[in-house]
């Protein structure tokens, strides 16, 4: 299980140095995937770890909880899943 996917919020906090690389990677990576939000490109991420994690989401918002579920339906291919392991991080895979 995956809690706190999101980190609190903080993943969307301009002010986190990993958050704004992270902000400006989903920006590229929105229109391949259907528009995809940060939100459901992170929970699509998690999905994606080889683990295979399951994301705890921490709201009871219908509007939020219907944006998560369309993470599903993204199957992100390894260099985008990188190149947001990468963002996360700030710097390159040794």
């Amino acid at each position: 299980m995956a809690w706190s996917p999101l980190a609190g919020g903080r993943l969307f906090d301009p002010k986190i140095e990993a958050a704004s690389r992270l902000a400006t990677v989903a920006a590229s990576l929105s229109a391949k995937y259907g528009q995809a939000t940060l939100e459901q490109l992170a929970y699509a991420w998690i999905l994606a770890h080889p683990s295979r994690p399951l994301p705890v989401i921490g709201t009871n918002k219908i509007e939020r909880i219907e944006s998560a579920a369309k993470a599903a339906t993204l199957t992100l291919d390894r260099h985008d899943w990188y190149a947001l392991w990468v963002a996360a991080h700030g710097h390159a895979i040794p």
